[in-house]
């Protein structure tokens, strides 16, 4: 199972067989594609985050204040205030996480869907892109069923098939 903190990539047995800095490379990749989007994503996780943290700080004070507040008030009602309160804040970090983590998924899945064959759908991560005629510059060819993809009709780059300092 993968924490909603780490490694989001990791999802995509794609990219198993590169390290973290060329996952991160791609995970770049996806962002810089659909910049605007990109932000306003982040923008709406942090709000959820936010909100969800404003309205936990609200409920788990007001429990807290009737739990404790009592001219008969134990310890046990302040570990229970600390506890509610503590249960009342943990949603929104993580509701922020999700949202994020899913929008780099998505991301994700169209720039590798995008990396794949035409033809069988391997995935071309990784190849080393060979020169070809001027409309093209630069293809690739699948070690699966043999097939030429031009990088160039594809929106495809270097950078987005290969790992950092791989071919160049």
């Amino acid at each position: 199972m993968r924490l909603p903190f780490r490694n989001v990539y990791r999802a995509f047995p794609e990219l198993d067989r590169f390290g973290d800095p060329a996952c991160r490379s791609y995970i770049r990749e996806a962002a810089r594609r659909v910049p605007v989007a990109n932000l306003s994503v982040k923008a709406a996780a942090l709000a959820a985050a936010v909100f969800l943290l404003l309205v936990g700080v609200i409920t788990g004070a007001t429990l807290a204040m009737r739990l404790t507040f009592r001219p008969t008030a134990s310890g046990w009602a302040f570990a229970a205030a600390a506890l509610a309160w503590g249960l009342f804040l943990l949603p929104g970090p993580l509701v922020g996480a999700v949202i994020r983590d899913r929008w780099v998924r998505s991301q994700l899945k169209l720039v590798l869907r995008q990396a794949s064959c035409p033809a069988c759908g391997y995935s071309l991560l990784g190849l080393v892109p060979r020169p070809g005629p001027p409309p093209e510059r630069e293809f690739v060819v699948c070690p699966e069923c043999g097939e030429c993809s031009g990088l160039a009709s594809r929106g495809l780059t270097r950078a987005s098939l290969m790992a950092p300092g791989a071919g160049q």
